[in-house]
Parts: C-alpha cells; sequence; structure tokens
C-alpha cells in the first residue's frame, strides 16, 4: 500500500488505485495513521519535487531515511502523528495534501522560480457527505461522489476552489478577495453568501442555486456571464452550452447538508422531491403511485435502498434502481 500512497502524493495513481486507497483508508485507524505519517514524511523528504526531475531514486532513499529518523524521535519524545481529517461519523473526508508547482518567469531571461503551494483534496466517496472549514473560514460541504481542491492558505485578493461533484458554501465575506468555485465548465464568483453547485462528470446538466446574497457565473465555453438572484437556479446544457434560470425555493436545494430530513403528515410528492435533493437521485413515478397521500418519518444516515424498501412496505409500491434513477410503480 505503500507503493500506491507514494503515487497518490505523486499524482501517478490509476483510478482502481485510488478507489484501493479509499477503501483501505476506511478500513482501521491505524491505517488513517500510516497514510498520514507517510504523506508528511514525503513532503520534509521534498521527494515529489525530486521525482518530477527524474530524481525518483534519490528522493525514495530520503523518504526512507527520514522515515528511520522519524520513527526513532517518535518512541524517543513521543512525537504525536497528524491524522487524517475523518469528517462525520460515517463520512469519509480526507484531508490528503498534494503538492502542486508552479513555474513563474521572472523579469530576467533565462530564470525561473519555483514556488510550492500545499493543496488540500476533501473527498466524499460514495453514499457519503460531510463538511470542511476553507482558510479563511468559510464552510464548504460536500455531497456524495465529490471532491474539493483548495489551497492552505488562498494567495492574497482571491480565493479559489475547484468542485467536483456537489457542493454547498457558506462564505466569509471579504470585498478585497473575491471567492470562486471553479468546475470543468462554469465559473461561480461570489464576495460573501450562500450556494449549492452541482457539477458531476457524469451528468449533462450543470446547476448553481442561489440562497442568499449575489453570484456572477460564468460560462467558460464562450465567457457567457450571468448574475443571480437568490432564488434562482442557472442549469448549464453541457451538450449544447446554453442554459436557463429558473426560479426555485433555493433552501430544498441545501436540505442534504441536515444531519437529518423530518417528514411531518407530508405528501408523498413532497417527500420525494426532497429525497432527490438529499440523495442527489432522481425519481419518477408510474401511473397510480399515490402522490397526494400524505406520511411522517425522519432520514438521517439511511442509505436509499433502505429508505425505498421503508416506503414499499408504507406506501405498497415497488420500485427499480438504475446507477441514481429511482422509477415507482404501484403494486
Amino acid at each position: 500500500m505503500e507503493d500506491i500512497i507514494i503515487k497518490y502524493l505523486n499524482q501517478t495513481a490509476t483510478e482502481n488505485e485510488m478507489r484501493a486507497l479509499l477503501e483501505w483508508l476506511d478500513e482501521n485507524i491505524d491505517n488513517q495513521r500510516q497514510f498520514a505519517t507517510t504523506r508528511d514524511l514525503w513532503f520534509a523528504s521534498e521527494a515529489s519535487v525530486s521525482s518530477r526531475y527524474g530524481e525518483s531514486a534519490n528522493a525514495f532513499s530520503r523518504f526512507r531515511e527520514n522515515a528511520l529518523a522519524f520513527e526513532n524521535r517518535k518512541s524517543k519524545n513521543g512525537i504525536s502523528i497528524r491524522l487524517v481529517k475523518i469528517a462525520a461519523s460515517i463520512a469519509l473526508l480526507i484531508a490528503c495534501s498534494a503538492m502542486a508547482f508552479f513555474i513563474g518567469k521572472e523579469s530576467t531571461p533565462h530564470t525561473s522560480q519555483i514556488v510550492n503551494v500545499v493543496m488540500n483534496q476533501a473527498i466524499m466517496g460514495p453514499g457519503h457527505k460531510g463538511s470542511v472549514t476553507l482558510p479563511d473560514g468559510t464552510l464548504a460541504w460536500l455531497n456524495s461522489n465529490s471532491k474539493l481542491i483548495y489551497p492552505d492558505q488562498f494567495e492574497e485578493g482571491v480565493r479559489k476552489v475547484k468542485l467536483i461533484g456537489e457542493g454547498y458554501f457558506e462564505v466569509t465575506p471579504n470585498v478585497k478577495a473575491p471567492f470562486y468555485v471553479e468546475t470543468s465548465d462554469m465559473s461561480v464568483k461570489v464576495l460573501g453568501t450562500r450556494f449549492d453547485v452541482q457539477n458531476y462528470e457524469k451528468k449533462n446538466i450543470s446547476e448553481t442555486v442561489l440562497l442568499s446574497g449575489k453570484v456572477e457565473v460564468m460560462m467558460k465555453s464562450n465567457g457567457e456571464r450571468r448574475v443571480l438572484s437568490p432564488n434562482e437556479k442557472l442549469s448549464l446544457d453541457r451538450q449544447t452550452n446554453r442554459y436557463t434560470v429558473d426560479r426555485v425555493d433555493a433552501a430544498e436545494y441545501a436540505l442534504w447538508t441536515a444531519e437529518k430530513l423530518v417528514f411531518a403528515d407530508e405528501r408523498l410528492s413532497t417527500i420525494l422531491r426532497k429525497m432527490e435533493r438529499w440523495y442527489g437521485i432522481s425519481i419518477s413515478c408510474k401511473q397510480g403511485v399515490p402522490l397526494d397521500s400524505r406520511y411522517s418519518l425522519t432520514i438521517r444516515n439511511e442509505s436509499k435502498e433502505e429508505i425505498l424498501k421503508m416506503l414499499s412496505i408504507l406506501v405498497r409500491i415497488d420500485y427499480t434502481i438504475k446507477d441514481d434513477t429511482i422509477v415507482l410503480y404501484k403494486i
């Protein structure tokens, strides 16, 4: 597993190796400690810098030497190991530091300067969600199958993060440093606000929903910009590069960040609509499903499969599941 960790830190791990690493981290706390130790030693030995310049063998030797020295210091001085961050009781939120290197040309010809920037990756696995506090105090929630990349410290005058999947943000106001959420096809600029961005790679639609404040969305395909007001949703079609703006109840798009979802004598249609936001799924109903019938239930950490089984008994319906699409049938 050490080889995979080093590949991950050096950004050469395959998708299968990444998946194996996440599963291994989820097994027990000892694995998380080992990962944190390896990560810290890797950066301390500057192995990732050297490997970029063809010195991986020497870098690995320094890595091994530092590892032995670290273990000796640890046994003598009782130095504690920095743990990987795990958010929520069942959520796997890994703050995996990755070293990025930017080469900036100086005014003098034929010279260059290497600037080291520590980047953190908050990763949520399938079926999990959690939150992370960014360096400026901004709170970010990540939904299932999502990743947020952000620096250890923001640059002066600008705050930028990269999102893959779905994230909800409560941004710390700072008029001197706009906050940007970058996705593959949109750039969302804010000064201080609450909003939700959905940008899953396998979906054809990217969305930005504003709860409060004001945001400016720029479409990267053509540079077109649109300012949103509270309770507006911008939907961008990735195939046509066209977008629409609709009025919505924006609070529903942040439901998935809550600890629990309570329904008290609510219509089945309302329950299903909120379940879509909670689980990040799509639910359609065939004729005969009693959408106007009222029910009471509470959703906490249950999976969508567990809730569907309960509804099938309570409402007397059947269902099919294919990826993130659920179809309900009347029995």
